[in-house]
Formats: C-alpha cells, sequence, structure tokens
C-alpha cells in the first residue's frame, strides 16, 4: 500500500507507491494525455512563426467535452468572442505545459520510491489536479453533489488521488519556505 508525501533527506518530497498503483497513475497520466493531445498540428519552432500563426489562426471553440471545459474554463463568461480569442492564443501553451508536466511525473514512476524536488513537487501537484478536475467531472462531483451514486470503483480512485495531493501539500507546507 502507499506511503503518503512526506520530507524526506535533503528536503525531498517522497513517497512509495507499489507496482500497482504506479500502473493505475500510468494510466490515468496516458488517458489524461489522451484528452490533452493539441487541437492543432501547427508546430512553429521560431518563436515568430509561431505568434504569426497564432495570429492568423481562427479563435478556438469552447470544448464540447465538460472535462476539457473544467481544465481550459472561459476566460471571459460574457464574451464568446473574446474567450475564443484568449483560447487561441492561450490553450495550444496550457495543453503543452500539462503534457510537460505529465512527462515529468511518469519519468519518476520507474520505482517503488518517489523522490521529488520541490519544483517537481509544485508539477505533481498540478497533474494530481488536474487527474482530480477531469475523473470528478467524469462522475459528476460537485460541491452540491460530493459523492454521487456510482461506480465504486472510480470513487476509491478519486478519493486515492485525493490522499496522495493531499499528502503532498502537506509535505510541502512542512518545508522551509523559499527566500
Amino acid at each position: 500500500m502507499a506511503r503518503a508525501f512526506h520530507v524526506g533527506g535533503g528536503g525531498l518530497l517522497v513517497a512509495e507507491l507499489e507496482a500497482r498503483e504506479r500502473e493505475l497513475l500510468v494510466f490515468l497520466l496516458d488517458e489524461l494525455t489522451y484528452l490533452l493531445a493539441p487541437t492543432s498540428t501547427a508546430d512553429a519552432e521560431d518563436f515568430l512563426e509561431h505568434l504569426q500563426a497564432q495570429w492568423q489562426s481562427a479563435p478556438i471553440a469552447k470544448p464540447t467535452d465538460p472535462a476539457l471545459s473544467r481544465l481550459f474554463p472561459d476566460a471571459f463568461p460574457d464574451d464568446e468572442q473574446a474567450s475564443a480569442d484568449f483560447r487561441r492564443f492561450t490553450e495550444q501553451n496550457l495543453r503543452q505545459l500539462r503534457a510537460t508536466r505529465i512527462a515529468e511525473l511518469r519519468a519518476v514512476l520507474d520505482t517503488d520510491r518517489i523522490e521529488l524536488t520541490v519544483d517537481q513537487g509544485h508539477s505533481v501537484l498540478q497533474v494530481l489536479t488536474d487527474l482530480r478536475l477531469v475523473l470528478g467531472t467524469r462522475m459528476d462531483i460537485r460541491d452540491e453533489n460530493p459523492r454521487p451514486p456510482g461506480d465504486a470503483l472510480a470513487l476509491d480512485v478519486y478519493d486515492w488521488l485525493t490522499w496522495l495531493q493531499e499528502s503532498l501539500v502537506q509535505a510541502l507546507f512542512q518545508l522551509p519556505r523559499r527566500a
């Protein structure tokens, strides 16, 4: 069974996961990676080419998938055009940032003992948040409906992610503040 995150030697954040738990996390990360796959294949190596491609592209419509809408909410709920323009200039970069964070977490899941620097801890915290948002949206977990009836396994996975995330937050709070 998993051992929660705690502060280890050298100020590292340490947790221990069994092989099955790591496999579950890898599965969830694969699903999140698939969900976050870029909507565009435009790959510009040069910053100016990338900027020009964004200016010339059409505004991006609000995602129809409720989980993606939760990950990429409207910046301007009362202005559809402004929200679409905002997505055009930010969404691809946010998708890439999330993909990078997922890759960083996957890179440390090859052993039972996970050791994270503070920066990695913050990155993993954001990935766990994204996983919980997607799973919670799929299970219809809301403030007014915190434990909907449904798949007991999915609820167990959600609770496990919550526990893992909470232990990481607690470990981060135990570290001395940066100057």
